[in-house]
């Protein structure tokens, strides 16, 4: 597994994860028309602004097998005077969870 910074050009991947996360994760919570067509252009709008447009506080690190994007986290350092860093996001591909992946990207 390789841990690296996300660019620009990850948009789309890291999108589809997190669209793919949600319709597994939040299903019977968000409504089924939401998860099958909005979710993924929703998400891509998010990761587009933070990718073109970082805040200096943000830090998103991938977690890849065979060049393939198996998870994800987004965190914002110093987020919080009482609390610290924030962790907004972390996800791992369904088919790759309980291997450890995201025990190593919180680590990263």
């Amino acid at each position: 597994m390789i841990l690296r910074f996300a660019t620009v050009e990850d948009t789309e991947a890291i999108a589809t994860l997190h669209a793919e996360s949600w319709r597994t994760s939040y299903r019977g919570m968000l409504r089924d028309e939401y998860l099958d067509k909005d979710v993924f252009q929703d998400r891509k709008d998010l990761w587009m602004s933070r990718l073109f447009s970082p805040a200096e506080n943000q830090c998103i690190i991938l977690a890849e097998e065979d060049d393939e994007l198996c998870g994800f986290i987004c965190a914002f350092g110093n987020d919080d005077p009482r609390w610290g860093t924030l962790i907004d996001n972390l996800h791992v591909r369904q088919d790759r969870k309980g291997l450890g992946i995201g025990k190593a990207l919180i680590a990263e």
